[in-house]
């Protein structure tokens, strides 16, 4: 009897692995469906109704779209998972799986290079930086990949500038003594000195009632799409500098990015580049959007808009490359330093 019960036993067992054995197997390294799938999680900072906002969604539709469901992500627009410093922090560490991810150099120096001012003045020079392949794309590439994300895309939001309660009787780079937010980096800060301001690091979510109460008289830090959306009721003069491009990286989690499938990697760098660089596409409208915020500033607020001709941006270019640029070799390296000497272009 006993020996009965025990072959008995031995050929439920069999029967069992042999049920198992096709489920182990999907489930390998390797399998069809890599344990990285399932929802993914998209951080952004800007408002659901912004133009990065309805870019981020209309992506995340065409991936669902095109793998056949297979990738599924969920969008946190409005700053839900976090401010640009944190999704940048999520993303590097796996709480947040992909989304905006402006550099943050407080983790990597390096990633100071994506704050120089000046670095190009045009649009067309923008493009050659930052499309697949350009120069400060591939710088990115590799300090984000240090930094366990995957750097996928590089999108535009509008050449940079001084918002101003009334605009000044003279222009950058001569000396006007008004007090104005930027942001907090010092490289930022030094340029905004040499082109004749007063700058006060003031956090993005207190712009607002600093203008209102006098803290300062203006702000710089985005372009005509944040002037107009941000301060346009309080503000009275725009003055476009091109000192730095505002922008809508988009990073994901180096670990994710290993785990998934080779196709879907190629599926989604494929759209990105789709979404952001395609004639027309997102990169195309924000520049043509450009003037669109400043014509719906004078129409909506009355907010008069001064666009710093060639020969006023070179001059600004110049005094601020000779008076910041050097200060910056030592937290860029001297690789990423000599690169941007190389490749930013003559002004």
């Amino acid at each position: 009897m006993r020996t009965k019960r025990l072959w008995g036993l031995l050929v439920s067992m069999c029967l069992i692995l042999v049920v198992a054995t096709p489920a182990m197997v999907g489930c390998a390294p390797g399998a069809e469906e890599p344990s990285g799938y399932g929802t993914w999680r998209y951080g952004d900072i800007h408002a659901l109704d912004a133009p990065a906002a309805v870019m981020a969604e209309e992506l995340i539709d065409l991936l669902a779209e095109r793998s056949d469901g297979r990738i599924k992500i969920e969008y946190y627009g409005n700053c839900q998972l976090g401010d640009w410093t944190e999704i940048f922090e999520n993303v590097m560490v796996g709480t947040c799986d992909m989304g905006c991810t402006p550099a943050v150099d407080s983790y990597d120096p390096r990633l100071g290079i994506d704050w120089a001012p000046y670095r190009f003045l045009t649009w067309d020079q923008a493009r050659e930086a930052y499309e697949p392949g350009g120069w400060i794309f591939t710088i990115l590439e590799d300090i984000y990949e240090s930094n366990n994300i995957k750097f996928l895309g590089y999108g535009f939001r509008g050449f940079t500038g001084v918002s101003l309660n009334e605009c000044p009787g003279v222009l950058p780079p001569e000396p006007c003594g008004i007090k104005i937010r930027t942001v907090p980096i010092s490289s930022w800060k030094k340029a905004w000195e040499t082109m004749g301001y007063l700058p006060v690091a003031i956090p993005y979510a207190e712009v607002y009632t600093s203008i209102q109460t006098g803290v300062v008289e203006g702000q710089a830090g985005g372009g005509s799409e944040q002037m107009y959306l941000l301060v346009g009721d309080i503000q009275g003069c725009w003055i476009q500098t091109n000192d730095w491009m505002d922008n809508q990286p988009i990073g994901m989690n180096l670990d994710l990015w290993n785990s998934i499938a080779p196709q879907d990697q190629e599926l989604i760098l494929d759209t990105i580049e789709e979404v952001l660089w395609e004639p027309g596409g997102f990169n195309d409208q924000q520049q043509e959007l450009e003037a669109v915020w400043r014509d719906k500033a004078l129409a909506d607020y009355g907010i008069e808009s001064i666009i710093l001709d060639e020969a006023q941006l070179a001059k600004c270019a110049k005094l601020v490359r000779e008076a910041v640029w050097p200060d910056m070799e030592s937290s860029l390296g001297s690789v990423v330093y000599q690169k941007m000497l190389d490749m930013a272009p003559p002004v």
